[in-house]
């Protein structure tokens, strides 16, 4: 069972994009950094707000 689920999105002017998760178990959330290998067609399907 996955915990963790996608939030949201942010754009940050230093670190760029980082992609928000919350946890369903507690309801913590957790950022990461959009590294330069991930997907950017998928990052921008995630900007739209669809998930």
């Amino acid at each position: 069972m996955e915990i963790w689920s996608l939030f949201g999105l942010e754009i940050d002017s230093k670190k760029g994009y980082v992609i928000v998760f919350r946890c369903k178990k507690c309801g913590m959330i957790r950022k990461n950094k959009a590294a330069e290998d991930d997907d950017m067609d998928l990052i921008i399907e995630l900007s739209k707000g669809d998930y």
